[in-house]
């Protein structure tokens, strides 16, 4: 849940005014449970993307291209949350284009939430 929060959050955070933030969940081939979030917001270089997955950095700090506050964690933590539950973490960007993220976990590890909360 919380991997979630933090994508749709950061899709928020950089999707200007008029811009659209989309959710998808599907099952991929291998049956690895997949949850893909989108934003048509700034997005960022390639280059930039390994800056945004360390701690407290965030990318154009020093430029106008953002315009929102935080402590450069969102990303980080996302890809440590996912590496606890032995999911990936892939990360297609556009400057100016906006950003796609998506998160694919193991088949069993979503049926083990599945069936823990099922009781």
């Amino acid at each position: 849940r919380q991997i979630l929060l933090n994508l749709v959050s950061n899709a928020v955070k950089f999707t200007p005014q008029g811009g659209s933030i989309r959710l998808e969940t599907f099952m991929e081939p291998d049956q690895r449970m997949a949850f893909r979030v989108s934003d048509t917001g700034v997005g960022m270089a390639k280059k930039d993307i390994p800056v945004a997955l360390e701690p407290f950095r965030q990318i154009g700090k020093d430029s106008n291209i953002y315009t929102t506050e935080g402590t450069g964690l969102g990303l980080p933590l996302t890809r440590a949350l996912a590496r606890m539950h032995s999911a990936t973490l892939v990360i297609e960007s556009e400057p100016g284009q906006g950003t796609t993220i998506t998160i694919r976990m193991p088949h069993a590890r979503v049926l083990k939430q599945v069936e823990r909360l099922a009781g």
